[in-house]
């Protein structure tokens, strides 16, 4: 696109007014989304009020400008549509059946604009599985917590400034810790660490002392090969609880908290083959949590709806790609219920189920991405203030990038590189400019890496 800097369109008729209008994060996010809409010719971005305008003739403004220092105006120039004007050739197939339907959708054309920079990387561990970032010493900086496969270990890293990240600090933790999730699970306004640990068949609990550090390792037994982990208050009384998933025992379990970091035996639920991923978000709007589980051997998601008790009723399934592994879930068409984007490890594909809200869901539409998609995330990464899908491709050693059309339908992946065998990733702005970046663990490593948004 063209940069006239300090001007705006200056409109003699109607033919001319802009067909959007819209607050976008940055000038970029303006930027792009205009390159996504066939017909935008131009824009204009006000600096101060982030107000977006598109334009579909300029005919009669390219040449009446009128100077404000407020203002950014851009016109399209050849080549610089993303996606390529040709959007609309595409094909798609639908197979329909008993228990499923799914569409699988193709497109020409792909958004190609680069939007992050090459990843930067720390040494966490041997086999770094899992990576999570928050504030752990309550500076206001986004720190970094990665799970060690290898060697039985927790690591931390503070930011200490515009996202750099200091020396490690390492917590002993059970056999193979595989997830883990950060929390305040004694309600002292200190963030806590809760990690599963796969061959160990435990919980560890490592209780914050305040300044980041923690102390050693509380244990909770766990059923055999739990895999996933996540801390959620499922039973209304204030104090979050613990949920894992149990791959081989094809079940999920949940730890009540009984207060001061104490907890009651588990309670488990039956799910389908191999369960994996485990969330806990309210899916029919009804201000309770549910439980969602993605299931490897039967390629599929399950849904337990919660009963604001810490129980869950009858289990529904929703039929996804071959082996499912992570899952996201947010609104990601703009109807308020949360929708899901699975990774199909086994397909080299991600599944996109839009939630109808009412409980009951669209069939699966179907987008190939890297091979052996793996971890997801749902965050907009290009300023426009629809979600995009981000998706660990581990077989590939990269990340790919789906933006969002505005409808919760999406544009073909564009890659960015990453460590060997990427295993799990966050989404989070380290740097304090605005925009989010992407961190990933990248297993075969042992490494932590950072793409930070351009």
């Amino acid at each position: 696109m063209s940069v006239i800097d300090h001007h705006q369109f200056q409109c003699s008729n109607t033919i001319c007014s802009p067909f959007i209008q819209i607050t976008t994060l940055d000038i970029r996010g303006c930027q792009s989304l205009c390159l996504r809409q066939a017909q935008c010719q131009g824009i204009t971005f006000h600096r101060s009020t982030s107000n977006c305008e598109l334009f579909d003739n300029i005919r009669n403004e390219v040449n009446n400008l009128l100077v404000n220092l407020d203002t950014i105006t851009m016109i399209v120039i050849d080549g610089s549509r993303i996606p390529p004007i040709d959007i609309n050739s595409s094909s798609s197939t639908s197979v329909s059946t008993s228990t499923s339907s799914t569409s699988t959708t193709s497109t020409t054309a792909n958004a190609y604009i680069r939007l992050f920079l090459n990843q930067t990387t720390y040494n966490m561990a041997t086999n770094a599985t899992y990576v999570v970032v928050k504030d752990i010493n309550r500076d206001g900086k986004p720190d970094l917590i990665a799970a060690s496969y290898g060697k039985n270990n927790i690591g931390v890293r503070f930011n200490t400034d515009n996202g750099t990240f200091g020396l490690a600090s390492l917590y002993a933790v059970d056999a193979q810790p595989v997830a883990l999730a950060v929390g305040d699970l004694n309600n002292d306004n200190i963030s806590d660490i809760a990690v599963v640990n796969n061959y160990g068949y435990t919980i560890n609990i490592l209780l914050g002392r305040g300044n980041g550090s923690f102390y050693p390792k509380i244990t909770l037994p766990a059923g055999t090969s739990p895999m996933a982990i996540t801390i959620a208050d499922i039973n209304l009384d204030k104090k979050p609880d613990i949920l894992y998933s149990g791959y081989y025992s094809s079940t999920w379990a949940a730890f009540l908290n009984e207060g001061n970091a104490t907890f009651s035996n588990s309670t488990s639920y039956g799910a389908a083959s191999h369960s994996y991923a485990i969330e806990v978000i309210d899916i029919n709007n009804d201000g309770i949590l549910d439980l969602v589980t993605t299931n490897q051997g039967s390629a599929s998601v399950s849904i337990r709806f919660g009963q604001g008790n810490g129980t869950y009723g009858s289990q529904w399934y929703i039929p996804v790609g071959n082996a499912p592994f992570g899952i996201a879930i947010a609104d990601i068409d703009g109807n308020v219920s949360p929708d899901f984007v699975v990774c199909n490890n086994g397909a080299n594909t991600i599944s996109v189920v839009i939630n109808c809200g009412n409980s009951s869901f669209q069939p699966q539409v179907v987008y190939s991405v890297g091979s052996q998609p793996i971890a997801v995330r749902l965050s907009d990464v290009d300023g426009d203030n629809y979600r995009d899908i981000i998706v660990a491709n581990q077989g590939s050693n990269n990340i790919g990038i789906l933006l969002n059309k505005g409808n919760g339908t999406f544009f073909n992946q564009t890659t960015y590189p990453v460590g060997a065998a990427p295993s799990s990733l966050e989404v989070v702005d380290l740097n304090n400019d605005a925009k989010v970046d992407i961190i990933v663990s990248n297993f075969d490593d042992g490494t932590v890496g950072i793409l930070f948004h351009i």
